[in-house]
């Protein structure tokens, strides 16, 4: 093959001689070289430094758009008008004429040039095989262009990409690259002076397969680990005598180039220094659209990824971009998932969690800290989570910032998020009015509470109120009870407000309520406020907020149904794992009731009557095994029947014959058991006088209460009633009718009352 290509050169060449055709055409002809020829004229340099953005590959841009993908943080953050940006020197286009052609890059580039005739087989097509690899030295491609793995393969050398403003884009295609080399797998970009660089290079990892790739550090076959050296660190100190080795275990990024990397996974990657996956140098980005980085290591910071910038304020941050992805299992001595060291970190979405910061400087996820009077820059946005992290420190396990590190919200929070951060006096996260909940902020700190100020940014501190803890109290009401610790906020400018919503039938109901602090009940050193909840609500999400003189605080959405299983799963007593259970059978189906009944088509309605009121029906009703019930004094036949309220507050309405009564409905007197009296006034229901009785409290009946019996008087009328007479009836005229749902809730509100009887 050497031997026909090398006379097929001499051909061409003798052709162009005598003008036969031109290079040209010659180039075209060999297609895996078409954009990218080796040896051009100095004067053709400016047009093919511009082919290969131009042929930007079109797989990742499908996903990804490669293009915008860059501009995605300063479309929504403008970094090029922050004041960094404002100063970076050198400007990437006016002065970097080397870029365009100096001695040194020419030199550079001429070093990685080789024979025409030993590369036109090499990655035929864009297709990457290991006899392609182990041909071009055990590296991957190095030349500008779109490639695609077509089968697992093993890299044994780290490659160098220094061509400026160019683009190596490689789809994993469902294959694995193993890596055994000593240095980076890839260095993006190459510097040698403050002067001469090479920029504008994008590399580019992907996988648009539907079985997912990953690029993954062989250890059992020779790997190991310890990154490349980074040839601008130090302000403007350049080369090795003065550089930092060891960064960068998989990916190096050096200054203005960028790494993508979408739907794949980097993993057992280590760096002898900092970024054991991913290193970012000054003014570099690597965007990561998805995938994962897990199971990687530094010496000393930024596990999985580190992003630096030089103490020189002149010259630009490095930036990582998250869009979306998980970054775990990553292990370093601080920032066991990142380190943040005078640079950028755009953080919009994805997972990191699961990564160890092993010493004492901390940050487990992030650790974030001004360096050389340079601070560093973090932006939160969107379905960022960041827990679950650990340190040698607790209080340092997650996202630790120092008080020098600017913390923003780019954007608008997600109901999902959630950051758990170290928290101090000085912390501060600056909100620009986007939306938020406070509960997606969780402090490592237990002795601190995050709060919102008056002018909406987020604090921490240990003299702010917070919700310390709940109860759940049983009874024929059901209610949430919160323990507020209100800390110095003890006082009448304190309140506190509640609100759960729920569906009936088509339409959703919100309950917004909020409890002044005179409605407050102390406890010890807390103080308390009841929610009742309808039974048939119990799976609604109630969420609390304590509002003070210095902003609010919102505590963790809760709902009955998740205390009532953590009663069940704990370590109670059988007694209320038995109530926790009859409650949830109870809620159950008081669920289904509550819907039936917000359909009126569909009845009876919790009556002892059948469907509609106004139907005369007889006032005597057999019981059990035929007792007959009737009150003790109703010489006319008054008395209709009753209905019972479950699913709130459990209430009795007791129906009297209009006609019975001579002129006005008659005051109904209710005498309960210990003496509490109550009058009640009648309703008009149709052809009947309804009076609805509430209890001795005035809130409902508590299932201790449902075989009490309540004693009234209403005109010439006079008697006993209590829930067990209801249930009774009722269960006695459905009887055997299985599917009827009414019968299913009273045997499950009886149920519930009988084991709210052994509290």
């Amino acid at each position: 093959m050497k031997i026909f290509t090398k006379t097929l050169a001499t051909f061409c060449a003798m052709a162009m001689i005598f003008g036969m055709f031109s290079a040209t055409v010659f180039a075209d002809e060999n297609e895996p070289q078409a954009d990218q020829p080796v040896a051009e004229e100095v004067a053709e340099e400016e047009k093919q430094d511009e082919e290969p953005a131009a042929e930007a590959p079109a797989s990742p841009a499908a996903e990804e758009p490669v293009a915008e993908a860059p501009a995605s943080p300063a479309a929504e953050e403008p970094v090029a008008e922050e004041p960094e940006a404002d100063a970076e020197a050198p400007a990437q286009d006016s002065e970097q004429p080397v870029v365009e052609g100096s001695v040194e890059v020419a030199d550079v580039e001429g070093q990685e040039a080789v024979n025409e005739d030993e590369t036109e087989t090499l990655f035929a097509n864009g297709r990457i095989s290991q006899d392609d690899i182990d041909a071009n030295g055990g590296k991957l491609p190095e030349t500008p262009g779109s490639y695609y793995l077509i089968e697992d393969v093993t890299v044994t050398e780290g490659a160098v990409l220094n061509v400026s403003n160019s683009t190596v884009s490689i789809n994993l295609d469902g294959y694995s690259i193993a890596y055994t080399g000593t240095e980076s797998m890839y260095k993006v970009g190459v510097v040698t002076s403050t002067t001469t660089y090479s920029s504008g290079i994008t590399l580019i990892i992907f996988d648009d397969s539907a079985n997912k790739g990953k690029i993954f550090a062989d250890w059992d076959n020779g790997y190991t680990g310890g990154g490349s050296v980074d040839n601008w660190t130090n302000g403007n100190k350049i080369g090795p005598e003065s550089s930092e080795s060891g960064r960068g275990g998989c990916i190096q990024v050096e200054y203005k180039n960028t790494f993508i990397l979408d739907d794949c996974e980097i993993t057992g990657f280590y760096a002898a220094e900092d970024g054991g996956g991913v290193f970012v140098s000054n003014g570099a980005r690597f965007e990561m659209h998805g995938g994962k980085i897990t199971d990687c290591s530094a010496a000393k910071g930024g596990g999985a990824v580190a992003v630096h910038a030089s103490s020189n304020t002149n010259i630009a941050k490095g930036e990582f971009i998250m869009y979306g992805g998980e970054i775990s299992g990553n292990t370093a001595d601080f920032g066991g998932a990142i380190r943040c060291n005078r640079a950028k970190l755009y953080l919009f979405s994805g997972v990191i969690t699961n990564n160890t910061a092993t010493g004492s400087q901390g940050g487990g996820a992030i650790l974030s800290k001004q360096d050389k009077g340079v601070a560093p820059e973090i932006r939160l946005k969107g379905d960022i989570k960041i827990y679950g992290n650990t340190s040698s420190d607790s209080k340092k396990a997650n996202l630790y910032v120092d008080s020098h590190t600017n913390v923003y919200l780019g954007g608008d929070l997600a109901a999902g998020a959630k950051i758990c951060i170290n928290g101090s006096n000085t912390t501060e996260v600056v909100t620009d009015n986007h939306d938020y909940s406070l509960s997606s902020f969780v402090c490592d700190n237990p002795d601190l509470s995050p709060y919102t100020t008056n002018d909406g940014n987020i604090k921490f501190s240990a003299s702010m109120p917070k919700v310390a803890g709940y109860q759940l109290v049983i009874g024929g009401d059901i209610k949430l009870r919160a323990y507020l610790d209100l800390a110095k906020y003890a006082n009448p400018k304190t309140s506190v407000s509640y609100e759960y919503s729920y569906t009936k039938g088509s339409k959703t109901v919100n309950v917004e309520k909020n409890a002044a602090f005179r409605d407050l009940t102390a406890s010890g050193s807390y103080y308390t406020v009841d929610i009742p909840v309808e039974s048939a609500c119990i799976t609604s999400p109630i969420t609390i907020s304590i509002n003070y003189s210095a902003g609010q605080v919102t505590g963790d959405t809760v709902t009955i149904e998740q205390y009532a299983k953590k009663i069940i799963h704990g370590d109670y007593t059988q007694k209320a794992k038995d109530v926790a259970w009859a409650l949830l059978y109870f809620g159950s189906f008081a669920m289904m009731q509550f819907n039936i009944n917000m359909d009126p088509s569909m009845y009876p309605d919790l009556e002892e009557t059948d469907a509609v009121i106004n139907e005369p029906k007889p006032t005597v009703y057999t019981i059990g095994e035929g007792a007959p019930y009737s009150p003790a004094q109703d010489p006319d036949g008054a008395f209709y029947g009753a209905s019972v309220a479950f699913l709130s507050k459990t209430e009795v309405n007791m129906y009297f014959k209009k006609s019975a009564f001579t002129g006005t409905a008659p005051a109904m007197t209710v005498t309960y058991s210990g003496g509490a009296t109550e009058t009640i006034t009648a309703t008009l229901n149709g052809n009947y006088y309804m009076y609805t009785i509430k209890g001795p409290t005035g809130d409902g009946f508590a299932a201790t209460l449902f075989d009490v019996p309540f004693s009234y008087e209403v005109g010439s009328v006079s008697g006993e009633y209590s829930i067990e007479t209801y249930l009774k009836v009722v269960e006695y005229k459905y009887h055997g009718q299985s599917q009827n749902i009414l019968l299913y809730l009273v045997e499950r509100y009886y149920d519930f009352a009988k084991k709210c009887q052994q509290l």
